[in-house]
Order: structure tokens, then sequence, then C-alpha cells
């Protein structure tokens, strides 16, 4: 559906419609001729805002196209239409033709990749380490989604998951999806950041019941993912796990 189609109206008069999708493009100056003329530098606000104009009645709002090209709103967007509003789809334009910017393709002719491929496949790569536990607590409280503002900026943003607050940086439009299943349990997604925790446990010899696992999902368990990077400062009773490269990891204790 394009903007300005009557979501409600498709949902009463079509029950079988399993979702409806926004076309969403993103560009600071739009030329007569529909091609970008100045990159948009989207906040997380202006991010959601066509997600919640379809987010309507049982619908999912998915989306169907995408800005494709060097800009980070395609990588970015990905995270908060997956983790906060459930998107069961989510395509970018096209591989190897840009748009709404010109000439900026994920693909070259030769086959390599450029411009947003990189950031897209650290999205992707991240998201699909763990995409079934992301799908099911999309839309609750047991999920938050981490990211910068505006694009580019380093962020430091403390929130509060199911009474348990958590603080994540990140830098190089770093992100990151943190999933509260229960107890002292953590599921965190993603990467170019840094996740942290305070509990009264992390310090010695309670702190020995730290649990920190890089994982995958692999259909119906977990497998091992190389080894994660954390710590633990006991005076100030702090967990740090590093994402530094797109992962997931389980935590507990």
């Amino acid at each position: 559906g394009a903007p300005g189609e009557d979501v409600q109206a498709y949902l009463q008069n079509c029950p079988h419609i399993s979702f409806i999708g926004v076309n969403s493009y993103f560009c600071a100056e739009w030329r007569p001729d529909y091609s970008c003329g100045r990159e948009s530098e989207a906040t997380v606000t202006e991010l959601r805002e066509p997600l919640f104009r379809y987010r309507i009645g049982r619908n999912l709002p998915a989306i169907t196209e995408i800005n494709s090209g060097l800009t980070p709103i395609t990588s970015r967007l990905a995270y908060i239409a997956v983790g906060e509003f459930g998107a069961p789809m989510f395509a970018p334009w096209a591989l190897t033709v840009s748009y709404p910017e010109s000439n900026q393709p994920y693909v070259l002719s030769d086959g390599t990749l450029a411009n947003g491929a990189y950031a897209l496949r650290d999205t992707y790569s991240s998201l699909t380490k763990a995409m079934p536990q992301i799908s099911y607590y999309a839309t609750t409280e047991n999920l938050k989604v981490f990211m910068s503002r505006s694009p580019g900026q380093r962020f430091s943003t403390t929130e509060t998951i199911n009474g348990f607050p958590v603080t994540v940086t990140g830098e190089n439009n770093g992100q990151a999806i943190i999933i509260h299943p229960s107890g002292h349990e953590f599921l965190l997604v993603g990467y170019r950041a840094t996740v942290s925790f305070t509990d009264p446990a992390f310090h010695w010899p309670t702190m020995k019941q730290i649990r920190v696992e890089r994982v995958y999902w692999a259909g119906d368990h977990w497998n091992q993912d190389g080894e994660p990077n954390y710590g633990v400062d006991q005076s100030k009773k702090t967990l740090d796990i590093d994402l530094n490269i797109p992962q997931a990891v389980l935590v507990s204790w």
C-alpha cells in the first residue's frame, strides 16, 4: 500500500489479507523526477512514523520498499521494524539499482559489494542469529531496541526492561536489541555496541553464577558461535558485554 491508502478499509473488506505493507522512502530534498537531491538524516522518531500509520487493528506493518543505497537509514529501520513492530517483511528497493539516491547500488556490476551493503549485511547477519526469538517478543515490553537518535551519533541510553536497568552505548551506527525472556535471563543481539547490567550479584563469589554465551539459533536449539567478550567490575557491580561484531549473546546469572 502507498501512503494515503485506507488500511482499515482493506482489513474490513479483505479478511484473508495477512498484512499490509508500506513503501517508505526517506529523502530530505526530492527532485521533480522523484530522485533524491539530498540524503535524509531521519531520526528514530521519523523512522517510526510510517510504521505507526500502518499499525492499525490486526495489521503488522511490513516494509515492502525502502531506500537502497549508501544511507544508513535502511539498516537502522530494519531493527525498528522487526523489533518494535514485528514486521513480517523488510525489503530494500533493489540490490543492483539504488533509489531514491542515484548511483549507489549495494552490488556492483562485477558482483562486489559497495555503498550501504556492508551496513545492511551487519544488520541482517545479526538479526538472523535469533530471528524466531525477536519475532516472538516483538511489540512486547520484553524487547527494547537501542540506537542513536540520528545516524552516526555516539549514544548511551538506559532503559528499564521489566524492572532491570539496561544501558547500551554504541557508535558508528551500532545498534542492539535486548530481550528479557524471564528472571535473570537476557538475549542480546547487535553490533558496534556495549551492553551493561547492574546487579548486587556481580561480585565474588556470587559472580560465579554468571553465564555469557555467544550463540545462534539452529532450528530448535542454540549453537555456540565463538567466544563472547565481557567483563565484570566488582566495585561498580556491573557486567559489560561487548557486541563488537554482529552477534547474539545469551546472558544469565
